[in-house]
């Protein structure tokens, strides 16, 4: 799908990787309220994403960030997490590594997940 994005190889990404991103069950009524458009996500992916390289404007960064992620995320891998973390200057970085967690802690692990945000934010 990320090199030939079309109605064919979406539906075989959807029936192959899209089941390994979370490590819980989805919300049924969270999917109903998403708006979704295949043919935006086709074009970005064949065009934009192509090229896309955001890790240098991280070291622009002026405020705290917190990067969390999930140790079994297949889209984002906690190698690739950590990469976007270093990429940060260190006085903004924080970074949370979820052991339970795929692609979204706030999906499978809600209360920990939260909880970081939470501390994140008053601090």
């Amino acid at each position: 799908f990320w090199r030939a994005p079309d109605a064919a190889s979406w539906a075989e990404y959807g029936r192959l990787c899209l089941p390994l991103y979370n490590t819980r069950p989805g919300d049924p009524q969270a999917r109903a309220r998403i708006v979704f458009h295949e043919e935006i996500l086709f074009h970005f992916v064949a065009g934009e994403k192509q090229g896309m390289d955001l890790l240098p404007g991280l070291a622009r960064a002026q405020c705290p960030v917190l990067v969390m992620a999930g140790e079994r995320d297949p889209v984002c891998p906690i190698d690739d997490a950590r990469d976007i973390a270093a990429a940060l200057p260190p006085q903004w970085m924080q970074f949370a590594a979820c052991a339970a967690s795929g692609h979204g802690a706030w999906r499978d692990e809600p209360d920990a997940a939260f909880a970081r945000m939470r501390e994140f934010i008053v601090d």
